[in-house]
């Protein structure tokens, strides 16, 4: 039986590729616009979020996982709470440096909490994305090809030998078996980087700016990070099944997270 993508995966699909491509881009114009943050601190987060989010953590779990042995325990099917504790642990400890190590030596050109702003909305925008934009657009251009000219002759105007046919059928067949719960998830996901990324920027600017008053905000945007990361782990190593809960967790989650942020925002402070 040849493959097909419905038209609810593919309108799903649809729905997060322009949500996850075209929300950070408005609102960078939106509060540049209004505020007149410098578009630079956009770019400097898409630089520090490739930098520790991506690079940074790539190295340092090869270090860990590989060079102390670490990588036959720390598996999603033998131990997944403590894979997906590590990866959160990880991930905030990393994010979060880099955020403090960017906003107190590489934002002087760019001062002021705007500044900061925008630069959390690179980070948290560029994963967003990548993952959310990017790549569902690349799978509705391979959902819409596979519909239209089936599963194998897709495959075959892509020139794909013969020996890796039947593992791109399977990869094929995979995302089109995929429920509409478990995309929405994944794009919620997305969502949560780029609204934890935007507001605990606000966190770490403070601890940076007003350390006398506000040092503790830097570790408390640390622990922020991992709690808001661990139910999407804990979703990826198959502990937390129920999608709708999950999704219901991050978004009340972010929405907690952001008033905390909203509010420091806009506390009377003189910007150092």
């Amino acid at each position: 039986m040849d493959i097909h993508f419905s038209s609810n995966t593919i309108s799903i699909m649809i729905l997060i590729a322009a949500t996850c491509t075209l929300l950070p881009l408005i609102y960078l114009g939106y509060f540049k616009a209004k505020n007149g943050a410098k578009l630079s601190s956009f770019f400097i987060g898409i630089g520090f979020s490739i930098l520790f989010s991506f690079i940074g953590e790539a190295v340092f779990n090869a270090l860990i996982l590989f060079g102390f042995g670490l990588a036959g325990f720390l598996r999603r099917d033998i131990h997944p709470v403590y894979t997906a504790l590590y990866y959160s642990v990880v991930s905030g400890i990393l994010a979060q440096t880099g955020s403090y190590i960017a906003l107190k030596y590489c934002m002087k050109k760019n001062p002021g909490k705007e500044n900061a702003f925008v630069f959390g909305l690179g980070k948290g925008g560029f994963e967003c994305i990548i993952y959310g934009g990017v790549v569902y657009i690349t799978n509705i251009i391979l959902a819409l090809m596979v519909n239209a000219f089936g599963a194998d002759g897709y495959l075959t105007k892509l020139g794909i030998p013969e020996t890796e046919l039947a593992t791109r059928r399977e990869n094929i067949a995979s995302l089109a078996s995929l429920s509409t719960d478990t995309m929405l998830l994944d794009g919620s996901e997305r969502l949560l980087a780029l609204l934890l990324h935007t507001a605990l920027a606000i966190f770490v600017y403070l601890a940076v700016s007003h350390s006398s008053r506000y040092s503790s905000l830097f570790p408390a945007a640390i622990l922020l990070h991992i709690i808001g990361y661990i139910p999407v782990y804990l979703s990826q190593t198959g502990i937390l099944t129920n999608s709708t809960l999950t999704i219901v967790l991050l978004l009340l989650y972010s929405f907690i997270v952001l008033v905390a942020a909203y509010r420091l925002y806009h506390a009377p402070l003189k910007d150092a």
